[in-house]
């Protein structure tokens, strides 16, 4: 890989990493996280305050004003997911075990990844190794369970819970891409199987990790993978857009939860990719491969 390539590709995936980790709040509780929000009357809520403060700018000035004060990176601080808890739909492959791995990397206590299989894949297998010989206290975890079924999730997620005593992360990456089919023949099962899981699923998981953030009131983050094509043309994905604007501003702001979506064009992750669009065009020529790069290996999947 050039030099160019290179920095492209870590940039990139340090952006992804800034966008997702940056939503989790890292007061110990929804109470912290209140009380460092300043509100007064008749104007709106100022910036809320790290923990970590002073940082940035200000670490800068105070170190100028005060010689006793020891400059110190905090960067990765801010960032650290130390002792979280999270599940990631679709974790088994790709984009999901990606972000997952990420998590863990990051410092989280335990990541659940949710999928069909009953048994996870090899590459997963191997990821969970992998954590395990990061020794910094993170573990992957395996979930067996069907997107598509709402109170299964419920359910799951809530022995996660009762299990680990809080829940601060939920990445739904979960989704399905049919064969091409023309619009106007467009096959109702289809149609329906693939909002099923790329919406109803996405929405019953996000359901199921809020539940818990209510419940242990440390707050959290709520990521949603979409598409850009939910920006442009797929009304399908479209939906998943919308459904962050239905999440209840009472999640969202009272309990401390923050619910995001990201929406990634073409990503690289280990893992074949569909031979059909790689014959029909030039990935290069249709939009650049680090458009939005997690990890650079296999050619880019569309999603």
């Amino acid at each position: 890989m050039s030099q160019a390539a290179l920095i492209r590709s870590v940039s990139s995936r340090l952006a992804f990493r800034l966008s997702a980790l940056s939503y989790i709040p890292q007061s110990t509780s929804v109470r912290e996280f209140r009380t460092a929000v300043v509100r007064q009357e008749g104007t709106s809520p100022a910036q809320s305050v790290s923990p970590l403060a002073p940082i940035g700018v200000n670490a800068a000035i105070q170190a100028a004003n005060d010689p006793s004060y020891k400059p110190k990176p905090k960067i990765f601080d801010e960032f650290a997911l130390t002792d979280r808890v999270g599940i990631v739909s679709g974790g088994n492959r790709g984009l999901g075990l990606e972000t997952a791995l990420a998590l863990c990397e990051a410092g989280a206590r335990a990541i659940y990844c949710f999928d069909l299989p009953t048994t996870p894949s090899e590459d997963w297998t191997k990821a969970k190794d992998y954590v395990e010989r990061l020794q910094n206290g993170s573990r992957l975890e395996y979930v067996s369970a069907d997107v598509r079924k709402q109170k299964t999730m419920w359910e799951k997620v809530e022995e996660i819970g009762d299990r680990e005593g809080r829940m601060d992360v939920c990445v739904a990456a979960a989704g399905i891409l049919k064969t091409d089919t023309d619009c106007l023949t467009y096959p109702a099962k289809q149609f329906q199987d693939v909002l099923d899981v790329n919406t109803n699923g996405v929405l019953y998981t996000a359901q199921a990790a809020g539940q818990q953030m209510r419940r242990y009131e440390n707050g959290g983050s709520i990521i949603l993978i979409a598409s850009m094509s939910g920006s442009i043309t797929n009304k399908v994905s479209a939906a998943l857009c919308r459904t962050v604007d239905n999440i209840p501003d009472e999640n969202r702001i009272m309990h401390g939860c923050r619910t995001i979506r990201a929406s990634p064009l073409f990503s690289r992750w280990h893992g074949a990719w569909h031979a059909n669009w790689a014959q029909r065009t030039s990935v290069s020529t249709r939009c650049p491969q680090d458009t939005f790069t997690l990890r650079a290996s296999q050619p880019p999947a569309f999603l």
